[in-house]
């Protein structure tokens, strides 16, 4: 039975222009995950299905990085990450999001939360 979800974001200059939304999201199926990532261990969280919606938030960012399956290429995680929709999802993932590996450089483990949405 298919669900929907419910996200919004803003953002906003002091004395200047602003943007916000709020969207629904109709989906099949939700996951929520806490994973610690440690210096030296690369953690992968794999996905099944049709992603529509990610959003990923850390306890600290120094140091902590991520690919994006297929590419091994790590990138900066350095802010709180939201992405949904299949278009962006497509140009980072062709053929589907299939999963996500975290690592860090930094001394101090992170905490992660990591919220997916599949939808049909």
């Amino acid at each position: 039975m298919p669900e929907s979800i419910k996200y919004a974001g803003s953002a906003s200059v002091p004395g200047g222009p602003a943007l916000s939304f709020s969207e629904t999201l109709s989906l099949d199926v939700f996951s929520k995950a806490n994973i610690v990532v440690e210096n030296g261990a690369d953690v992968t969280v794999p996905f099944s299905g049709n992603v529509r919606l990610l959003m990923i938030r850390a306890s600290a960012y120094t140091g902590l990085k991520f690919a994006v399956a297929p590419s091994t290429t790590a990138q900066a995680l350095d802010q709180p990450l939201i992405v949904a929709g299949t278009g962006l999802l497509e140009i980072v993932s062709p053929g589907g999001l299939t999963s996500i590996t975290f690592s860090t450089t930094d001394t101090k483990p992170a905490t992660l939360d990591i919220f997916v949405a599949f939808a049909p």
